[in-house]
């Protein structure tokens, strides 16, 4: 019975762990049932989220490189026996170039993360470009350029699929200031 799985802390787990040598970073975590209290999450709802992250910097190239695996059953606080899941996979490379005060930046990826019901689909491609302007120790300008397109199938019962797709493009400039 759902209302009396109660999650919360005392049924979350969190574990990372990561390995650092030389210019090599490697980390591995999982997270099970782990809510984010500013969320409209329930305490009911169950989620597990496994992600691998590697990390090399040789001179002023860094590459990078994170997978994701997420599967989430949200329950409705109103009728808890109706339940919505999240599944799927994502990943993503990324390289960063330093040169002087500059820091230039490129990253890909993909993911077929969405909200599953009957047999819907999404599949996402992100490309993001950047660069950093370090002005000192403490402040630095940043500005990027993201571009997201996805592919949709929604299918229903014998029904033919129905396909399409959405894309997106978000420009930013900012700055950073630590004190």
């Amino acid at each position: 019975d759902v209302n009396q799985k109660e999650k919360g802390a005392d049924n979350a787990a969190s574990l990372a762990l990561s390995y650092e040598k030389g210019g090599l970073y490697l980390a591995a975590a999982f997270d099970k049932n782990v809510v984010v209290v500013e969320s409209n999450a329930s305490l009911h709802d169950e989620s597990q989220v496994y992600r691998l992250v590697a990390q090399y910097t040789l001179g002023a190239w860094q590459l990078g490189a994170l997978y994701d695996d997420h599967d989430e059953t949200r329950y409705n606080p109103v009728a808890p026996l109706v339940a919505r899941e999240i599944q799927g996979s994502g990943w993503i490379i990324s390289s960063q170039y330093t040169l002087g005060q500059w820091a230039l930046k490129a990253q890909y990826g993909q993911s077929d993360i969405m909200m599953k019901s009957a047999a819907n689909e999404r599949d996402a491609d992100v490309f993001s470009l950047g660069a950093d302007y370090k002005l000192s120790k403490t402040t630095r300008l940043f500005g990027f350029y993201t571009s997201e397109a996805a592919d949709l199938t929604w299918k229903s019962g014998s029904n033919p699929a129905v396909t399409g797709d959405e894309s997106n493009g978000y420009f930013a400039l900012g700055g950073e200031l630590i004190f």
